[in-house]
């Protein structure tokens, strides 16, 4: 009997690439599914700002009673590796994009929050209010 050939790196990288987003996007419906059963309603997803408002992509943003929650969604080993791979150059982007959000909703003026739900490989799941600033 033959050995299994393995996977040419390109396609170990394309399988790893889906395999993460297809977490990713388990994480993200299980936060939202978090947030609505809270009284939070959906103003958007995988919201992307644009190059001039710095690229920033706002995961989850919800609204609830005036006040807007961007939401980071990470995965990793662990909820301490989760919470350490939002950088300071992603919170300025986050930043940005949520500033233009909420300039083009016309809410400029709306309290705000940013929130980070973390996660590990076990599907432990942390949510962290206020988390960046």
């Amino acid at each position: 009997m033959s050995p299994i050939p393995s996977l040419p790196a390109l396609d170990r990288r394309r399988l790893r690439g889906r395999t993460s987003g297809l977490v990713g996007r388990s994480a993200e419906d299980r936060t939202l599914r978090r947030y609505l059963a809270a009284g939070w309603r959906l103003a958007a997803r995988n919201w992307r700002a644009g190059r001039v408002h710095g690229n920033g992509e706002l995961d989850l943003v919800l609204e609830r009673a005036g006040t807007f929650a961007f939401v980071e969604v990470k995965s990793r080993r662990t909820l301490l590796e989760a919470g350490e791979a939002v950088r300071p150059a992603q919170v300025r982007r986050l930043e940005m994009a949520a500033t233009r959000f909420l300039e083009l909703a016309g809410a400029l003026d709306a309290d705000r929050r940013f929130d980070l739900a973390a996660f590990d490989r076990h599907g432990r799941m942390e949510i962290v209010e206020n988390a960046f600033f």
